[in-house]
Order: structure tokens, then sequence, then C-alpha cells
């Protein structure tokens, strides 16, 4: 509850450039927080010790499935008496209990035991046989449980698109190297010339692509976009703060120019999943 209260909170009162900066701490804390409890149960536990525990692993594995299949199931049978028009349909439910891929939080709880906890040892190698099976089984299960449940579709525009980019990025670095070796005297001209007149075709070929499927299909060009936007805000960001490192810039003007950019990014953010732009970055595109 006091998560879903800050969370909230964050949203409304929390200017774009903290949520950033709490967004980017928490992603390298959960990292590190799950190095070290994988690390710890590495140093904690026995290959032999985990051997002699398997068909208490097994039977774990299974227990966890069932809770969580009872999890699942009941509360979504639940929605669809009581709300019928928010129900979730039968194939996303198996999703969710076979995605469900839990692991750090029962580590941590087992590391945390004290050490004249009976059968503590036991404990500890279930847990991680649990979460190996989750991490690892389930991991590798994914893919194909949604192409059993038919929920895995590719997308052909967004394939077709990238296809072409890397062939436009690999017909440019081919002209790039292509230029050096004819700069250092390594190529004959009419060679050059030859292979130089076919990576220019390949590009421009690749480009043409490119423009027709953005120009075809709108929101697959504006997904691209975005995705360019996000990039190239990295970058602008990646300036700023050489600057002010530098002393280019006072540190008063990086750091409201860094504010507007990281409004930018959250706006971002909201669209390509879905939300509305704030209220700063609206302000800050009109101006």
């Amino acid at each position: 509850v006091a998560g879903l209260a800050v969370g909230v909170t964050l949203r409304r009162e929390v200017p774009p450039q903290s949520q950033v900066a709490i967004h980017s701490f928490w992603e390298y804390a959960t990292f590190g927080v799950n190095t070290f409890l994988f690390l710890s149960v590495g140093l904690d536990t026995r290959p032999e010790a985990l051997q002699g525990h398997l068909p208490g692993v097994g039977i774990a594995v299974v227990a966890v499935v069932l809770g969580r299949a009872v999890a699942i199931y009941l509360p979504f049978l639940l929605l669809k008496l009581f709300k019928p028009a928010e129900s979730i349909p039968l194939r996303w439910q198996h999703v969710f209990l076979v995605g469900n891929i839990k692991g750090a939080l029962s580590i941590g709880l087992a590391l945390g035991l004290p050490e004249s906890t009976p059968a503590r040892e036991q404990i500890i190698s279930i847990a991680f046989g649990v979460t190996l099976v989750s991490t690892v089984g389930q991991g590798l299960m994914l893919t194909g449980a949604l192409k059993a449940l038919g929920l895995f579709q590719q997308d052909a525009v967004a394939l077709e698109m990238a296809g072409q980019r890397g062939r436009l990025i690999a017909s440019r670095a081919a002209h790039v190297e292509l230029d050096a070796l004819h700069t250092q005297g390594l190529l004959p001209r009419a060679a050059y010339e030859h292979l130089r007149s076919e990576y220019q075709v390949n590009i421009a070929r690749a480009e043409r692509e490119l423009r027709r499927i953005s120009e075809q299909h709108l929101a697959e060009g504006a997904k691209d976009i975005l995705s360019m936007r996000r990039r190239l805000i990295d970058a602008e960001r990646t300036a700023l703060q050489g600057a002010r490192r530098n002393g280019l810039i006072p540190e008063a003007t990086a750091e409201e120019m860094l504010a507007h950019l990281d409004a930018r990014m959250l706006d971002l953010e909201k669209v390509l999943h879905g939300g509305h732009a704030s209220k700063d970055s609206k302000e800050h595109k009109a101006s």
C-alpha cells in the first residue's frame, strides 16, 4: 500500500528530473540486490546439498505452480462473474501462470533465516531450486507457450523495417570502410568505383524502402520516430552533462535544460505506453 501511494504521489508531485533519477536509481538498486542475492546463494549452497534435496524441490515447484494457479484463475473468475466487461481472456490468464517468473524475494527470505533455524540448509536449497526452475525453465517455456496459445505474432511491418534498417546500417558501414581503403591506397580506383556504386545503390534502396514503409504504415513510422527521439534526447543529455563538467555552461543553466530533457523523455515513455504528455513538456514545446 505504501509503495502504491508513493508511486501515485511520485507521478503527480515530483518534478520530471527527480522522477528520472528515482527510476534510474531503483533499476540499478534492483539489479544490484538480485546480483547480491544470487551470489549469496552460490556461496551458501553446496551443489551436493542441492542434489540431496531434489525431491523437496520437485514438491515445492508443484506447490508453487498450484498456488500460483489459484491466485491467478480464482480472482479472474470472480472478475468475470461480477464485472464481465473487464474480464481477461483465458489464454492471457495462462500467460500469467507461465510468465510469472519470480525468485529473488524467496531467496532473500531464506538467506535471512538465523543460523540456528532447523533445516535452514534445506530451505535455502529448495528456494534456490524453485528459483532456478522458475527463471530458467519458465523463461525457456514462455515463447513456446505464447506460440501454442496463438499469442506470439510477429509484426510483419516491424520485421520488414528492421531488415531494411539492418541493410542500411551494414551498407553504410561498408561504404565508410571502402572509402578508408581507397584513401589509404589499398584499393585500385576501378575496383573502388565499382564497389562504391554498388553500395550506394544498396543504401539508396534501403532508404527508399524505409521511407515507403513509414509512409504506408504511419503507426509503425511514428513508433520508430519516437524511439529515435529517445536516443537523441540521450545524446542531448550526455552533451549537456559534458558541457557542465567542462565549465562551458553554468550549473543553473545545465540543470534547467536537463529538467526539460527529462520532461520530454517522460512524455515519450508515456506516449509509447498510451499515456499523455505532461504539462511541463507542453509548456516547453510551446515556448
